[in-house]
């Protein structure tokens, strides 16, 4: 990041993607840990735009899509998680275009389909994917039955070409992609 970099921070409580509790936490987190503060005493210029609204798994019309079928897969609250990134997009594209650097705090790794395509809208990006798992499934090939283990499918499939992606993991990716 350059100095005085003009830097945009929004938060996306969202756990639905996956099926473990408390990655919701992620922005509260951060923010108690004292994120802004630290990229203000690095230079930055730092607007915090709170939240995204995103449903709580535990409301009636979210449980009521707990699970939908995929062809061999399926799909944690897939109309709660496409309608959180299509927020996520419009924002992530909003920052792009400013010339802004945003900062999305999650929630879980679902998140990145809004933001790395509202980034891909503003221009050519290169990708640095970092995580426990390859994430390059589709709802087909993965027995993890979440939007999480097929994110990176997705987020690519916005723009970002193959080549461009740089995808680190330290664990193997499910038995059918290996």
């Amino acid at each position: 990041m350059n100095r005085h970099q003009n830097v945009r921070l929004l938060g996306v409580p969202m756990d639905l993607g996956q099926q473990r509790r408390g990655v919701d936490m992620g922005p509260s987190a951060l923010r108690y840990a004292g994120l802004f503060h630290r990229l203000l005493q690095e230079g930055h210029r730092v607007e915090d735009d709170g939240n995204i609204v995103v449903p709580v798994r535990d409301q009636s019309q979210v449980r009521a899509h707990e699970w939908q079928d995929a062809g061999a897969g399926g799909l944690r609250h897939l109309p709660e998680v496409v309608a959180a990134c299509a927020a996520i997009y419009a924002a992530a594209q909003q920052s792009a275009s400013a010339t802004e650097f945003p900062i999305f705090l999650g929630g879980d790794h679902s998140i990145a389909i809004g933001t790395v395509g509202g980034a891909v809208a503003g221009g050519p990006v290169g990708l640095l994917w970092v995580d426990a798992h390859g994430d390059f499934n589709t709802p087909d090939t993965t027995p993890r039955a979440t939007s999480t283990a097929c994110r990176l499918r997705r987020s690519s499939g916005g723009g970002i070409p193959i080549s461009s992606i740089l995808a680190m993991q330290d664990q193997n990716c499910d038995p059918t992609m290996s």
